[in-house]
């Protein structure tokens, strides 16, 4: 038995691109962080040789009005990226992290009701003589990443793609550790739409 098109819920799409609504970088000085909402572009540098923690962060965004609102509300973003990073320990420990992130903040709840991480991420630990990476071939790709949320009628939502990259390496009287990573991000378009 077919049904009537009317009885099957219509789907809504909302494609977003370039300019974005807003941009941030962490403002942290421990690296280089550039943000562009203009282009959807973001990119992330930093290294520690011995020095301990060194963090930066970066991202773009843009609002979304839920209209009739949705109890599954999707947040899907293509990313294209490139990364290289290494780490490494001669006596000492060094850790390399890098988190990429589709968070939602909704307005009318005053709180984060998404916070999902998503490729390109990842987390290495390496001591005594340890190494580790892509140094210097790098990792380039496109991603689809997504995320779900549940979305009040009639509300704000401020929709974000961002990074970070937290790396620690320490040093003293018998070696040291070193640890790196760059990370470039394009965000070609975003779409928000009902599962």
């Amino acid at each position: 038995m077919l049904q009537d098109a009317g009885s099957f819920p219509s789907a809504v799409l909302r494609l977003e691109a370039p300019p974005y609504d807003f941009d941030w970088v962490s403002g942290s000085g421990q690296g280089i962080e550039h943000a562009n909402r203009l282009t959807g572009k973001y990119d992330l540098r930093t290294q520690s040789i011995g020095r301990g923690t060194q963090s930066v962060a970066a991202g773009v965004g843009f609002w979304f009005f839920s209209g009739e609102g949705d109890p599954r509300q999707r947040f899907a973003a293509l990313v294209d990226y490139s990364h290289v990073w290494f780490d490494m320990a001669s006596f000492y420990v060094a850790d390399n992290r890098q988190h990429t992130r589709l968070w939602v903040f909704g307005a009318s709840e005053k709180a984060w009701v998404a916070q999902s991480d998503v490729t390109p991420s990842w987390s290495d630990h390496v001591g005594w003589l340890d190494s580790s990476g892509n140094d210097p071939e790098g990792e380039e790709g496109r991603v689809s990443n997504e995320t779900v949320f549940r979305a009040a009628p009639n509300s704000w939502y401020q929709c974000w793609i961002w990074s970070a990259i937290e790396l620690y390496a320490d040093s003293g009287f018998w070696g040291l550790a070193a640890s790196s990573a760059e990370v470039k991000i394009s965000v070609p378009f975003a779409v928000l739409g009902s599962l």
